[in-house]
């Protein structure tokens, strides 16, 4: 049940976050500096990130639902149904940190040849990236894939 209750705190964390972080994505954009290219990746991150919520929110679902389990009345019949929804579910999170991590990717190259590209700011964004990669293999890892 802690797992349950701690990833639904991530799930209200990130839900909080998220207009943040696209408000930061859209004033980056309207920088002198940032060209057409890293604009475009810019909004597409943007459009991911209420993706990423989404996805995280309907893991969050199922995983609070197996954690009530049959002590507060939940089925042990709908665990055949439970747990395959649950591999999908992380199996289109999964789907949605790759597409992050590729945009995130991108975005570094990008910002990589900007003059006013700082070390503090190549630092912070191969933290993102560290994240990101690391979340996705982990999501594959869940889901039964296997990392190619």
């Amino acid at each position: 049940m802690e797992c349950a209750l701690a990833h639904r705190r991530l799930v209200a964390y990130l839900d909080t976050l998220t207009p943040y972080l696209q408000i930061s994505l859209q004033e980056e954009c309207g920088e002198s500096v940032c060209g057409v290219q890293l604009t475009d990746i810019n909004m597409q991150i943007s459009n991911t990130l209420p993706r990423l919520v989404a996805a995280f929110s309907t893991a969050d679902n199922y995983l609070s639902l197996l954690a009530r389990g049959p002590v507060e009345g939940v089925s042990v019949a709908s665990l055949p149904v439970c747990l395959p929804r649950l591999k999908i579910s992380i199996r289109d999170l999964h789907s949605v940190l790759e597409a992050l991590h590729n945009l995130y990717s991108s975005k570094i190259t990008f910002e990589y040849q900007l003059p006013s590209s700082s070390q503090k700011l190549n630092t912070t964004n191969e933290c993102i990236v560290s994240v990101l990669s690391g979340l996705t293999l982990i999501a594959l890892q869940v889901c039964g894939g296997s990392p190619n």
